[in-house]
């Protein structure tokens, strides 16, 4: 490039796992010419990472419904066996 000129790149980068409650992440960008080993500029930043997305709890039925159907369950059972002690006389 010449003086004076200027350019845009972008770049995407997929950082992968984070550390938990990270807020930041920080970030060091570097331009160099071709086969030079160090660079002609550097410029850090950090940028703000989106909060992570809760998982939905699965909403587990209430005790008592439980011991409802639990209770249903035995009632007609017993009717049942009610009936079929009551046939056999």
């Amino acid at each position: 490039m010449k003086a004076g000129e200027s350019a845009k790149f972008t770049v995407t980068v997929d950082v992968g796992r984070l550390t938990p409650g990270l807020k930041r992440l920080a970030v060091v960008s570097c331009a160099a010419k071709s086969g030079e080993e160090r660079p002609l500029v550097c410029a850090t930043d950090s940028a703000p990472l989106a909060p992570a997305p809760v998982a939905m709890k699965t909403q587990e039925p209430p005790v008592s419904v439980a011991w409802g159907a639990a209770a249903a369950l035995v009632a007609v059972l017993g009717v049942l066996v009610w009936r079929r002690r009551v046939s056999k006389w």
